[in-house]
């Protein structure tokens, strides 16, 4: 799970139609880190500012990896908008499906380890194994800074 901290500022700020033209282009950059050539690898938007990612035929230590390179991305992007610069971080959560976990289980522990990372400070990622959430260091990515021009919509 990959959550925009502090998007109600930029909403509050911006309005909804800069809002929304910013979390598509937040999306695609998403979208665009995933593995297409091999693996099943998803990005969804499940509601607002936050989206789910999909790790197939990965681990949670494998899916830690992956989501902490979308996250450090994040952070090294610009999102440009007709007058001002805008810089996001993310607060992120992983976990494992488990056998018999239902989605109403699985959302739980997501949420519960997103809630760790924000508590954490935010721009993190918390990782729940089976024992609960915990922050772990996050491998360290060399991430070209980017900037992203973002039209309203």
């Amino acid at each position: 799970m990959v959550d925009v901290d502090r998007f109600a500022e930029l909403n509050a700020r911006r309005g909804a139609r800069w809002g929304d033209a910013v979390l598509a282009q937040f999306g695609r950059l998403v979208d665009s880190m995933l593995r297409k050539e091999r693996g099943f690898d998803r990005a969804a938007r499940l509601s607002g500012q936050r989206f789910a990612v999909f790790f197939g035929d990965t681990g949670p230590r494998g899916a830690n990896s992956g989501v902490e390179r979308i996250r450090q991305t994040i952070e090294q992007t610009t999102f440009q908008l007709e007058d001002e610069d805008e810089r996001l971080t993310a607060s992120c959560a992983v976990t494992e499906i488990q056998d018999g976990d239902t989605s109403g289980a699985l959302l739980q522990r997501l949420q519960q380890a997103l809630r760790c990372a924000k508590q954490a400070g935010r721009n993190t990622t918390a990782i729940d194994e089976g024992q609960g959430p915990e922050i772990v260091s996050p491998p360290e990515f060399k991430v070209v800074p980017g900037t992203i021009a973002v039209e309203k919509s």
